[in-house]
Order: structure tokens, then C-alpha cells, then sequence
């Protein structure tokens, strides 16, 4: 079910209440039978539209690597606790000032976020890999279970509450990596 709505021409790469899924015709099918179409027909449409089937994915992708809350903020943590004490949105109390972090510069900090994120992944991994032994082996596994579950998220929707089950092993890969950059820094 979640694959027919994260795909279609409609598709925004994140949950909306909007009717935007890939139309699958399921009636008289047993349950597994139709979860099974529905996945067949999320598949169809990606391969009849690549073009549009690649800028979903890459929406998908960064809205599942999103800051919990600020401008590119594309998930449904509508009841996560931390959004309460949140140490940007609970300091927000005008409306300029939601208006500066949900303007260009909160955009600006959430790309910076995406792809520092992305940045330090990277570094981690080939920090561990070129360690070689028993680093390579964790980093490999460790990599391998990020870019899994990622994959597995971009079936569905771009929501960052996706992210949580693999967090402890991406967090870990962006610590080795800010690690290193922190060593060959203190080199230079």
C-alpha cells in the first residue's frame, strides 16, 4: 500500500493526505495477492517513467535524511516527543523569526545538513575501509545495513521517521568520518 502511494504522477515523495498513488485495480484478491499487485504496479510506473520515477527517488532520498524540522522537514513525526523541546522550534516565537528558519537560510542549513550527512558518511566508510581487518569488515556491514535500508525506504515514501531503525549505524559512519576529518585537520 505504501509503495502504490509513494509512486504516481502525483507523488510528492513524502506522506500527504492527497489521493496520490498509482491507481491498482485489487478487487477479489486475497490479501497477500493484492499487496503483491500493488507492489507490481509501484514497479511498473517507475520503469514506464524513469524521469519522473528518478526525481521522486532523489526527493524521496532527501526528504528521508531531513532535519527533524525546518524547510526540506518532510516527515509525519507530527507526535514526536522531541519536536516539544526541539532547540530550534521551541524557541520560534514571532513570526519573522519562523519566517528566517523556514526562509533561504533554512534551507541553506538543512542542505548543508542532507549532504554534510551524506559527506561524513562517505568519509567514514572509506576511513574504515582503508583501515583494513576487522574497521573494513564493520564498515562494510555497516554501510551495507545504511544503503539497505535506504533503498527499502525509497519503495515507500521520503519520511524521516524511516531513518530511525538505521540511525545507530549511520551515526556511526558520520562519527568515523567527522573523526577523520577532525585528524587530518589537526595534521594539516
Amino acid at each position: 500500500t505504501l509503495a502504490v502511494m509513494g509512486a504516481g504522477p502525483n507523488a510528492t515523495g513524502t506522506y500527504t493526505d492527497k489521493d496520490t498513488g498509482v491507481v491498482c485495480d485489487t478487487e477479489e484478491l486475497s490479501p497477500s495477492q493484492a499487496s503483491n499487485k500493488k507492489l507490481n504496479c509501484a514497479i511498473k510506473w517507475y520503469i514506464e517513467n524513469p524521469d519522473q520515477g528518478l526525481v521522486l527517488l532523489w526527493k524521496k532520498s532527501y526528504y528521508l535524511w531531513s532535519p527533524w524540522f525546518g524547510p526540506l522537514y518532510g516527515g509525519t513525526m507530527a507526535r514526536n516527543p522531541y519536536l516539544i523541546f526541539h532547540p530550534i522550534k521551541s524557541n520560534i516565537t514571532t513570526q519573522s523569526q519562523l519566517d528566517l528558519v523556514m526562509g533561504i537560510l533554512g534551507q541553506l542549513v538543512s542542505w548543508v545538513w542532507i549532504l554534510g550527512g551524506w559527506l561524513l558518511l562517505i568519509v567514514g566508510f572509506r576511513s574504515l575501509f582503508k583501515s583494513g581487518g576487522l574497521q573494513k569488515v564493520i564498515g562494510n556491514v555497516t554501510l551495507m545495513l545504511v544503503i539497505s535500508n535506504w533503498l527499502a525506504v525509497l519503495v515507500v515514501q521520503g519520511d524521516n521517521r524511516y531513518r530511525i531503525p538505521f540511525m545507530p549505524f549511520s551515526l556511526f559512519l558520520q562519527l568515523c568520518g567527522y573523526m577523520t576529518v577532525r585528524r587530518f585537520k589537526h595534521l594539516n
